[in-house]
């Protein structure tokens, strides 16, 4: 599990935080609204195979497609 807050937003980009197991260690990545362009600015320390990245990236894209960006959501998988 996963949650992704928003760190920032403007009207061309998204900075979202993501923590893995709610823990206090994050990672970050930017969501270009105009073009759906993800960028990685930081790996979640402990996120050894980027799982959680990619669950972050995955619900960003989500976001993008469905143009509604939630503010404060958690992820979870089986």
């Amino acid at each position: 599990m996963l949650t992704l807050r928003v760190k920032s937003e403007s009207e061309e980009k998204i900075v979202y935080d993501f923590f893995p197991e709610n823990t206090g260690e994050c990672g970050t990545i930017e969501l270009n609204k105009n073009d759906g362009e993800i960028s990685v600015i930081k790996v979640a320390d402990g996120d050894e195979y980027s799982r959680y990245l990619h669950h972050a990236v995955s619900k960003a894209r989500e976001f993008f497609e469905k143009g509604h960006y939630e503010d404060n959501i958690s992820v979870a998988w089986y």
